[in-house]
Order: structure tokens, then sequence, then C-alpha cells
């Protein structure tokens, strides 16, 4: 998505041109539905280590991890919707129960709980993790090309109807309150408040 590469926003979304919130808001939208509806091959995701933005991870067919790997989403925390894919990837992954505590708590997942909730295949070494994806992926080609097309196609069409019936949703709103709070995402302040995340 197009932005500041630190991560910062100079100035509130209500400050910026309307071409640049419709370019942010299809960029991100058109990144995850063609991810979810344009890639008919099997996908294996290798995450080595912790990050932010790990939607594409979590919605391959298979997700690896390292053991420091974690997940979370951090929108809610920073002032903003979590609508962008992270957090629609948490919720069919780990319910939405689960994952609405994680959302307003902004907790992070480790790599062993997200193995047991449902958000990666296996924790493997770091050093391990490009050789087994290898391994797997080989396994995979040695069967017939319908038979890997189908299969993805039956193990990814929960992420085709995620994006068709609620992405638009999700995204829409988070641009939505972006623009009507009239404050910077992420916001100084609150991301300076690590100290109140603390008590979760």
């Amino acid at each position: 998505m197009t932005g500041n590469p630190k991560g910062l926003n100079p100035k509130p979304a209500s400050d910026l041109d309307p071409d640049h919130i419709y370019q942010r808001m299809t960029d991100g939208w058109k990144l995850i539905e063609s991810f979810a509806n344009n890639i008919d091959i099997p996908t294996i995701a290798a995450v080595n280590g912790p990050g932010v933005h790990t939607e594409f991870a979590m919605m391959s067919d298979v997700t690896l991890a390292a053991p420091d790997a974690d997940f979370m989403d951090p929108h809610f925390w920073l002032g903003s919707p979590p609508g962008d894919g992270q957090y629609m990837a948490l919720q069919a992954l780990m319910g939405p129960k689960r994952a609405a505590y994680y959302i307003y708590a902004a907790k992070s997942i480790p790599a062993d709980k997200a193995l047991e909730w449902g958000i990666v295949s296996d924790v493997l070494p770091r050093e391990e993790l490009l050789d087994r994806s290898w391994e797997l992926a080989r396994f995979i080609m040695k069967r017939p090309r319908y038979t890997r097309w189908a299969t993805h196609n039956i193990v990814s069409r929960h992420w085709k109807k995620s994006v068709a019936e609620d992405f638009g949703f999700h995204m829409a709103h988070q641009m939505l309150a972006n623009v009507a709070s009239k404050s910077r995402v992420p916001d100084p302040e609150l991301l300076a408040d690590s100290e109140a995340r603390k008590l979760f």
C-alpha cells in the first residue's frame, strides 16, 4: 500500500487527496482479492520471525513458522479499525470471540499458540523452514496438475467466501473511520501508550 515506509502517516487521512485515499483502499483491497481468487496453485508460506501484516501467510494453504514468529493485529491499538485483511484472517482461523479479544487488547500470538489455534500448520527451527517448504513443494508437484489445481481450490474455498462476503465491508469501514477520525494513523499518542497495552 502507498504510504510512509516508516509506518507513520505525516497527516490525518482526512487531509489527504481523495484520489490518494482511493488508491490506498483499492491497492489493499485488490491485493487480498487477487491472492484469494487468482492464484490457482497450492501455496506455502514460511514465516521466519515476528511481523504485523501476515495475512498472506495465514491465507496460504500451508503456513510454516519459526519459533519466534508471532501474529497480531495492532490496528485498534493504534487508532484504526482492523479492516485491511489481518483481522479477517485471524477471525477465520481462531474464531470470532477469541480474535475479538486479541484485537481489542492488541495481544500478540506466539508461534506455539498459533499452532495450537490453527493459525499455522507447523512450527520449525528457522533454519529448517525453507528446506521443509521445498520438500513439501516437491511432494505436491509429483501429483497430477488437475489434482493440484482442484485441491488448492477446495482448501482455499473458505478464503474466497470470506473475501467475497466480508472483506469489502471490513476495508470500507477502516477507510471511512480513518477519514472521519481526523487523527493520524497510527496515532503517535496511542502508539506511546504501551503501558496500558501491557495490562492485557
